[in-house]
């Protein structure tokens, strides 16, 4: 499907294609091709200046940028028509290596062709593949490149692969966790990036829903189409769900509740450290409202000093709603760990 595409759509761009079938490529398209999706992928190749600072506005070939748009915008158009969606073929990852600006890899292991050193730096693994068995090994003979989001990203996927049972938010804490260089800091972040120290690192206990640190985020229509499932329906009536808060970019967890006409929903949270209760209606854009935003959309307030068990009740009008239920971290402590228990009843 897609060599009679392309050349189609190239008959206006007029561009020199050469295309390349294996999938195994260093970019983000190879975890969809991981999870059973088609993937089609556009690159003018790598330069010097790729992830670094120095690639700058003032080297950009605006104009055929505008024709590569074009390109690829008339590609999306051609699928979107097709009478069929395009079918996954399984391409098994090459038993020779597979050739990209000159260099052969044999190792399952996806390289940062973009950076000159010593050896050869990595910006990911395949799974079983020979790099992946390499991380486990002590005193490995590979370094990963950190620097950029690209390092960080590389690095996340080699842990991921080597603990698959991980959860997302597992993932995140335990590369967090792992880092060198102190505790977190707004200014610099978690500290410096230990892979191996993260591939051994305990896990902890999930922390569900996330991201759910404000309304937008969780909401219909928000950063997904459907929103978070709320933890209770109009035919679900009591929910519990453990998570935890930490200082940083977790410090707050929102989840929607359903409030149900003529009754009252009773949230009670025990927690382990410091945190803070809130429930916000239904209307609310922000759980960091202020002043008359605040009074008008904040329907319930607990926050008890310490480890003490928060509670907040909210009795309903004559229409039932969902509302927000808020989890915050407590003043002078780094973490603490809570559950969430939610009920409704009639007056």
């Amino acid at each position: 499907m897609w060599p009679r595409m392309l050349e189609r759509a190239n008959v206006a761009a007029g561009f020199d294609l050469n295309t390349n079938p294996d999938p195994y490529q260093p970019t983000d398209s190879s975890n969809f091709n991981q999870a059973g999706l088609p993937t089609l992928f556009f690159t003018t190749g790598s330069h010097p200046d790729y992830h670094r600072p120095s690639d700058t506005a003032d080297k950009i070939n605006y104009e055929d940028l505008d024709r590569i748009v074009d390109f690829a915008a008339a590609v999306i158009q051609a699928t979107a028509n097709a009478d069929m969606a395009p079918a996954f073929t399984k391409v098994d990852p090459p038993n020779t290596g597979a050739t990209l600006a000159g260099v052969r890899v044999t190792t399952g292991t996806i390289p940062d062709y973009t950076t000159e050193a010593k050896g050869l730096l990595l910006a990911g693994v395949v799974g079983g593949g020979v790099g992946a068995a390499l991380l486990k090994m002590a005193g490995v003979p590979i370094r990963l490149n950190w620097p950029g989001i690209a390092g960080i990203s590389g690095a996340a996927a080699a842990v991921w692969t080597l603990r698959p049972t991980l959860t997302n938010t597992q993932l995140f804490e335990v590369m967090r966790r792992s880092t060198r260089g102190g505790a977190w800091n707004r200014n610099t972040g978690y500290g410096i990036l230990d892979a191996p120290a993260a591939i051994t690192r305990a896990a902890p206990a999930p922390d569900p829903q996330e991201p759910n640190e404000d309304v937008y985020l969780i909401k219909p229509g928000g950063l997904s189409h459907a929103g978070h499932p709320a933890l209770t329906t109009r035919a679900l009536r009591h929910a519990t769900i453990a998570a935890h808060v930490v200082r940083g970019d977790d410090s707050e967890d929102v989840y929607r509740a359903y409030l149900p006409a003529k009754g009252k929903l009773i949230v009670t949270v025990p927690t382990k450290g410091n945190a803070n209760l809130e429930v916000w209606g239904r209307k609310t854009r922000t759980v960091f409202e202020r002043g008359a935003a605040a009074q008008r959309d904040l329907l319930g307030v607990s926050a008890r000093r310490g480890s003490k068990t928060e509670r907040v009740v909210v009795a309903a009008r004559s229409v039932g709603q969902y509302v927000y239920v808020d989890v915050s971290l407590g003043k002078n402590v780094a973490a603490a760990s809570y559950s969430v228990r939610i009920a409704t009843a009639r007056r």
